[in-house]
């Protein structure tokens, strides 16, 4: 999430027979650090609305096509940093004669994908030309300046992170001031907070390469560990309280996920949200430790590496799933390496039963000790990861997002009435700005732990090692079976196993 610097917005928007659109700041990143920093497959892009206080009928229009994605979203934000209005993927209407490639059964290549969106203030009446678009986000008009984040998930291969260029030389969307009474363009400059100095026009995305389904060497991928554009300034570089970050230790010997607190600038599924949670899931990991997490059913999801002209959007439970570790140091995504800090989709080397084991191994483990653990993981499949560390703001955090999830998915993470229950929210009746680790002291924090009891077979549960040979012994993944089994759960657990909440419902 980024911040920006605000000035006043004027009226004084030059009269200009083409506008140029709205400056994006980009967050485009292969490196990764705080939490609040996007998931490396992942492009989040921003605009800063301003709308003048003398009156004049400012909005936006987005003109775009839809992106070469397995998911995205367009969200806006408001005071705090609190989302006012969403758009996802699957409810933006397209344009006449084209085609919204992210509804089941359409085709993904499908070239006909434009369409429009209007970002209009509260209560606004738009002009007749203007009128026709049916896609809209609410401005806030009771702050200076708020935030429009749009977040593309896996863009496909050939494509940037953001889902525009390829083969096709698709634009990336482009945001527009416009009067809504009379649909002119206006010079955004004097309504948009991102400025000059790190914005970028939609034709200028960063040159970030998108490493899904590749194994670049070294040399390549460190060209590509930027902060691509290097936009505006982070928002964990804010004033923000010590420990803002830090997940709650519930056993030192186990690897718990909990929902964290809603935070500002959190993407979330619905207006309002479902509750006062995150829509994912997070852990502390000791940063000195080897953890084993056990997912024993993978979510299914939109897989982008198989692609053709003909392939149409799956009917799967979600459209995208990812693991990535947070901390205090730098975290790199390096496909088919150990070192890598995110791990997505095929990453997760799901074995025959659906299922996926992750090592995560910490930075400061010996070379010889390393190569005895990187050949044992890869002996048995499992997928290798590098742990995070601790620091003043956040402890190692692993966050587990899954985006797109079917409304039948009984593995999704937030509730869902009538349908799942999702991991229990600790904070709905706690004040903001509550700390994750406040969670520590309820009455039986283990009820808001991911388990079989409310995510059944899809719930990923860890264990800490307390050594490599813990590990290469089996010791380790004996503690981590046991830990599943008396949670109601199996280590290898294949096919629909919903948990009781729910089985019970069939």
């Amino acid at each position: 999430m980024l911040v920006v610097a605000i000035g006043p917005a004027t009226a004084c928007a030059q009269a200009n027979a083409q506008p140029d659109p709205c400056l994006y700041g980009f967050e485009w990143l292969h490196k990764v650090r705080f939490p609040l920093q996007p998931d490396p497959h992942a492009a989040y892009s921003y605009i800063a609305p301003q709308l003048p206080t003398d009156g004049t009928p400012v909005g936006f229009l987005v003109e775009g096509d839809y992106p070469y994605s397995a998911w995205f979203s367009w969200t806006m934000y408001g005071a705090h940093a609190q989302a006012v209005s969403v758009m996802s993927d699957k409810a933006t209407v397209p344009d006449p004669g084209s085609v919204n490639p992210f509804i089941i059964g359409n085709r993904v290549m499908e070239p006909k994908r434009h369409y429009r969106m209007l970002l209009l203030p509260n209560g606004a009446t738009v002009g007749s030309s203007l009128a026709d678009i049916p896609n809209k986000l609410t401005i806030p008009t009771d702050v200076a300046t708020s935030l429009l984040a749009y977040r593309v998930y896996q863009a496909f291969p050939g494509y940037n992170l953001g889902g525009a260029g390829g083969a096709t030389h698709t634009p990336f969307p482009a945001i527009y001031a416009v009067n809504y009474k009379t649909g002119e363009k206006l010079s955004c400059s004097a309504y948009n907070a991102i400025p000059a100095s790190v914005g970028h026009l939609p034709t200028d995305t960063p040159p970030l390469e998108n490493l899904y389904g590749t194994n670049p060497p070294p040399d390549a991928r460190k060209s590509a560990d930027h902060s691509a554009h290097a936009t505006a300034t982070p928002q964990t570089q804010s004033p923000i309280p010590p420990k803002w970050q830090y997940a709650p230790v519930i056993d030192p010997t186990l690897v718990t996920f909990t929902r964290p607190p809603l935070l500002p600038g959190a993407d979330v599924s619905s207006i309002p949200p479902p509750d006062q949670c995150a829509g994912y899931l997070g852990a502390g990991l000791n940063p000195n430790k080897i953890a084993i997490i056990r997912i024993p059913q993978v979510p299914t999801v939109f897989d982008t590496l198989t692609l053709n002209e003909q392939t149409v959007f799956p009917d799967t439970q979600g459209a995208y799933y990812s693991l990535v570790m947070y901390g205090a140091s730098v975290g790199t995504y390096a496909p088919g390496e150990p070192i890598t800090t995110a791990l997505a989709d095929s990453e997760l080397k799901p074995d025959a039963t659906g299922g996926s084991t992750i090592v995560v191994w910490p930075r400061d483990l010996p070379n010889t000790e390393r190569e005895e653990l990187f050949a044992y993981a890869r002996a048995h499949g499992w997928a290798l990861l590098r742990n995070g560390e601790a620091g003043a703001l956040t402890s190692a955090n692993m966050l587990i997002r899954l985006k797109g999830a079917s409304a039948s998915y009984y593995g999704a993470y937030t509730p869902l009435p009538g349908a799942r229950t999702g991991v229990p929210c600790y904070f709905n009746d706690k004040p903001n700005g509550t700390l994750w680790s406040a969670l520590e002291g309820a009455s039986d924090p283990m009820t808001y732990v991911a388990s079989f009891q409310n995510l059944g077979n899809a719930a990923p549960q860890g264990v800490e090692c307390t050594s490599t040979a813990d590990v290469l012994n089996g010791a380790c993944l004996g503690r981590l079976r046991d830990y599943i089994h008396r949670t109601g759960g199996k280590y290898s657990n294949p096919g629909s196993q919903p948990p009781p909440s729910v089985a019970s419902q069939k």
